[in-house]
């Protein structure tokens, strides 16, 4: 007995499907306007893997410095660093402040890193709350090499366009970030573990 009611509905949904295909393929409008989409997916979904990579690493700093320990540091994030409470901006503010304090030769060698950290958090925040224009001027202007972000700030409407290659150049900013980052998170490992050795 083959033929039950799931491959019925795999059947009429597959058949809307088709449909709203058709309908898509024969609409240039619509067309552009899901391809506009599938761009905005791509370009904030690119953007923010790198940037809660970024924030990652910044909480791994944090955490080793606070809890050397694994199963401490552990916990430490799971209590502290991932409450809803503990902001990307917090978290920036207190690397900042331990790199000055405890770790001055790492921030004299990355001078620009809160302020890099800074840009990056700033253009996470705003691609992630922000929403694609899909308006008749996206329509006329039929480009695909960007997208355009609507958002409101002080009761005005503001635009901000989002070009391939600017979306380039901020990926290469994050990759540059997480490497001194990383690098940072090295040195403070080395030396957490170095003064846990000298206590024993």
């Amino acid at each position: 007995m083959g033929g039950g009611l799931g491959t019925k509905m795999d059947s009429v949904t597959e058949n809307k499907r088709a449909k709203v295909g058709n309908i898509l393929m024969n609409n240039p409008v619509l067309r552009h306007l899901m391809q506009v989409e599938e761009k905005s997916i791509d370009v904030r979904g690119r953007f923010l893997a790198q940037a809660i990579r970024i924030e990652s690493v910044i909480e791994d700093i944090i955490s080793c410095h606070f809890c050397p320990d694994e199963d401490k540091s552990r916990l430490f994030r799971s209590l502290i660093m991932n409450n809803t409470d503990f902001t990307f901006s917090s978290k920036i503010k207190i690397l900042e402040k331990l790199l000055k304090k405890y770790y001055a030769d790492l921030f004299d060698r990355y001078p620009k890193i809160i302020n890099d950290a800074n840009k990056i958090r700033r253009f996470r925040n705003k691609i992630a709350h922000t929403d694609l224009d899909l308006s008749q001027k996206v329509w006329a202007e039929r480009r695909s090499d960007r997208i355009r972000l609507v958002y409101y700030e002080d009761g005005e409407r503001k635009e901000q366009i989002v070009t391939d290659a600017e979306i380039e150049k901020r990926l290469e900013n994050c990759y540059q970030l997480f490497q001194a980052l990383f690098s940072i998170s090295l040195a403070v490992l080395g030396r957490v573990s170095a003064n846990i050795d000298n206590e024993k």
